[in-house]
């Protein structure tokens, strides 16, 4: 529309610039100088508008075109940002899915722990009930079988055959809880005492002290400074040995390994006595003393 107006101006003042210019150079006046002047400022200002719309139009161009793009580019990281939240949105869900699955799980496989804990508990206790009764059991056997492998009395023709012998000192140690193995230690310190030997009061071993391991296997043993061995306790338990002084030098041959000494023969008279086939060297004890240890070993 700008370039109508400036075409039109144009035409217009064709014929009017003339004629003002011709009539400016017959006589000098304001009028036609104005009429020029004012014909080419409106025309130049006009034309000049024209080219600044036209710029200014290009540039419009331009921005819009920039604009354009920058929004489409803006709309285009939207739209991925929307498919990216929707792809995070599903994932999320899923993992939520899955969490709570696991949850599931861990909760069975905890109640199914439990369970088996329970079972478990429940299974030892009767494991360590039946244990308990095996010992106890295994204990009255062995406390029946000890009442029967340990001697009652001292065998007949101790205190003469003692009283031929150099006397020595004794003393005697018993099992505490065992009455049987009380008794026969009386029973050992009366004749011995009677033999004309020192004897102290008999000892009871406590089982919080001694449990049970200071205690011979087969129910009497003797200690003293210089005799180890055993005696095949068929032979020393026979009621008939001790009856005359040749059954004693067996027995003493048999513990001294050899040619009997005094000393081997009241050891085989004290041994044959008391029914023990066990003797073992304590190199603490002095000499001519004796420790008598009475009441069978039980399992702790």
């Amino acid at each position: 529309m700008t370039a109508l107006v400036v075409f039109g101006l144009v035409l217009e003042y064709w014929h009017e610039i003339p004629e003002a210019m011709e009539a400016l150079r017959k006589a000098w006046s304001w009028k036609p100088l104005c009429i020029v002047v004012g014909a080419i400022l409106i025309t130049v200002g006009v034309a000049g508008e024209l080219i600044v719309q036209f710029i200014a139009s290009g540039k419009e161009t331009q921005l819009r075109q920039a604009n354009d793009e920058a929004f489409a580019g803006l709309n285009s990281e939207a739209a991925k940002a929307r498919l990216d939240a929707s792809a995070a949105i599903d994932r999320a869900g899923e993992l939520e899915a899955s969490n709570l699955q696991l949850r599931r799980d861990l909760l069975s496989t905890k109640t199914r722990l439990v369970a088996e804990q329970v079972k478990l508990q429940k299974e030892q206790q009767v494991t360590a009930k039946a244990q308990k009764d095996a010992v106890d059991a295994q204990r009255q056997v062995n406390i029946a079988l000890a009442s029967r492998i340990l001697p009652r009395r001292v065998h007949a023709g101790t205190v003469a055959r003692l009283k031929k012998l150099p006397e020595a000192k004794v003393e005697i140690w018993y099992r505490a809880e065992d009455p049987e193995a009380w008794s026969f230690a009386l029973d050992i310190r009366t004749a011995l005492e009677q033999s004309g030997w020192v004897v102290k009061e008999p000892l009871a071993l406590p089982p919080s002290r001694f449990n049970g391991k200071d205690l011979p296997i087969f129910g009497a043993e003797i200690l003293d400074d210089h005799h180890e061995g055993f005696i095949p306790f068929a032979i020393a338990s026979n009621p008939r040995f001790g009856s005359n002084d040749i059954d004693l030098d067996v027995i003493a041959g048999l513990i001294a390994g050899g040619a009997p000494n005094t000393a081997d023969l009241r050891f085989a008279a004290l041994a044959i006595g008391i029914g023990s086939n066990m003797f073992t060297r304590d190199a603490t004890l002095p000499n001519n003393f004796f420790r008598i240890v009475i009441g069978m070993r039980l399992p702790e």
